[in-house]
């Protein structure tokens, strides 16, 4: 290394000491180095469910609504509940509305679980008195909230915590309330004033739904509720714009047909304020951005670290190159053999990480490259074997290092906990021995290019190759250091965003995507 480059290494292995330092920094570059593979591991199979094992006594809202929701999952998933079951979530659920009356959760939960067990008066007197009442509030919000708190003390704060308790949320409650509102409205005509009252009703129950939900689905599904409320019996989906329209000035006819004057302008109000909704939330990419924002909250916290430790795999061969030009140099013979042990080494790892032949097989052949040799070489090596030996070189190093860093990172807790709501093309690559054995391939690719300068250089191959390492930890190294420095700020700033944005997907969907 010139003197030059002595310098520049010293500088980036300055910086990383520095960002390793620094208090604002350290738990993005010392991150992957906190705790081993296996300690992470564990912690990721100790994530929270969407319920936690053990329901706590429902002596407050957000634990009695966890019962109602674990029920409403059950029901859903047609788990079963025992008669004496529902009794107690029904039990649960009137103490809670009694305490807090004006929140309509509570009535929906007794209409549901009345209609599961066929007491149907008493489901639908549930369902018109929770259409009386003020708000909609599920506490799912702060459950989740109070989860992501948990999380947040037994590792650093990070959005991938966001990320992952926004995939907690529970939905079949509000699927059981847009199934029993859709059972209902079935049955009823738009000429009888009970009917017309359940009708409204329904309309009410959904608006407030909509009104209260803290989550897009959630939102939409009231807003659904609100549609179907209007629906003629014949009609049991959303059709054409035209059709909803009919439906909805038909409906606020029949009411003031009925002498329900209150109601037919309430009608008007909220399906305006229904049709506002669905044109600032009915979005198609939801889904899509959700799962970007969730890789990027998986990858930056520990991104630095990554590179730093693919750095240091580098370095290893880095050292590996100089004892290899230093065997070839004294002990020729010694040098062929512990080679040929690192190749047989490197096609077992292959194997034993991939389990595939074919990537076994590619490896063997690149390794088996190295046997070719000039038949007459120099006395003394060149220093330079040329640049296009340092290009490929690089091609390879950078190669490696995205490899290694991957690997790595594959082991971190936020990739763990997030890999389910990646994309499937890229859920294949977190996975350790896949990105390894790659890894393992494109240091194999050092014996498949080194004849080629032998020949041409009349060099011995195991000189070549030794240079080669030499040169390929030198690169990766460097690209490692390089790439810890400059992402390290990067990853601070991106992560903080992310922080703040899926704190107001979880906290409120409905809001972030108004203010798009």
């Amino acid at each position: 290394m010139t003197l030059w480059s002595r310098a520049c290494f010293g500088a980036l292995i300055g910086a990383v000491l520095t960002l390793f330092i620094h208090p604002g920094s350290r738990t993005f570059v010392a991150g992957p180095f906190s705790v081993s593979p296996d300690a992470v591991l564990k912690q990721h199979s100790g994530l929270p469910t969407s319920f936690p094992a053990t329901l706590p006594t429902p002596d407050d809202e957000i634990s009695g609504s966890l019962w109602i929701h674990v029920g409403a999952e059950r029901i859903r998933n047609k788990s079963g509940l025992s008669s004496d079951q529902v009794q107690g979530l029904i039990k649960i659920a009137d103490t809670r509305a009694a305490k807090d009356p004006s929140n309509a959760f509570w009535k929906l939960s007794l209409a549901i679980f009345y209609s599961h067990i066929g007491k149907v008066d008493l489901a639908l007197g549930a369902w018109m008195d929770a259409s009386r009442c003020l708000t909609y509030n599920d506490y799912q919000s702060r459950y989740l909230s109070q989860v992501r708190d948990v999380l947040a003390r037994s590792s650093a704060t990070n959005a991938w915590q966001f990320a992952y308790c926004y995939r907690l949320r529970s939905f079949a409650f509000v699927l059981l309330v847009d199934s029993y509102a859709r059972n209902l409205v079935s049955e009823l005509n738009r000429s009888d004033p009970k009917h017309l009252s359940t009708r409204y009703a329904t309309l009410a129950n959904g608006g407030l739904i909509r009104d209260g939900s803290r989550n897009l689905a959630t939102m939409q599904i009231g807003i659904s509720i609100v549609e179907l409320a209007s629906h003629p019996r014949q009609v049991q989906s959303n059709t054409s714009i035209k059709r909803l329209l009919i439906a909805h000035f038909e409906f606020k006819e029949a009411l003031r047909t009925a002498g329900m004057i209150e109601q037919a302008e309430n009608v008007e109000s909220v399906y305006n304020e229904n049709d506002g909704w669905s044109a600032l939330t009915a979005r198609q990419d939801t889904q899509k951005i959700a799962s970007n924002l969730t890789l990027a909250s998986a990858v930056w916290p520990n991104l630095p670290g990554v590179f730093l430790q693919g750095s240091m795999i580098s370095s290893l061969l880095w050292l590996l190159g100089y004892c290899i030009i230093r065997f070839v140099k004294h002990s020729p013979s010694k040098a062929a053999i512990s080679t040929y042990l690192l190749a047989v080494t490197m096609v077992v790892a292959v194997y034993m990480l991939t389990q595939s032949w074919l990537a076994m097989s590619a490896t063997a052949l690149c390794c088996l490259f190295s046997l070719i040799s000039p038949k007459t070489v120099r006395a003394s090596v060149p220093a330079d074997l040329g640049p296009l030996f340092t290009v490929v070189n690089i091609t390879l190093a950078i190669a490696f290092t995205g490899l290694v860093a991957t690997m790595f990172a594959t082991r971190t807790l936020p990739v763990l906990a997030s890999a389910s709501a990646f994309d499937p093309q890229i859920a294949t690559l977190v996975d350790f021995n896949v990105t390894a054995g790659l890894a393992i391939i494109v240091v194999a690719c050092l014996f498949l290019v080194s004849p080629l300068w032998a020949l041409a250089q009349h060099v011995r191959t195991l000189d070549v190759l030794g240079r080669g390492f030499q040169k390929f930890g030198v690169i990766g190294t460097t690209i490692g250091l390089l790439l810890c420095v400059v992402s390290t700020p990067i990853c601070i700033y991106f992560e903080s965003e992310n922080q703040q944005t899926f704190r107001m997907l979880l906290e409120n969907e409905p809001v972030y995507y108004l203010r798009q």
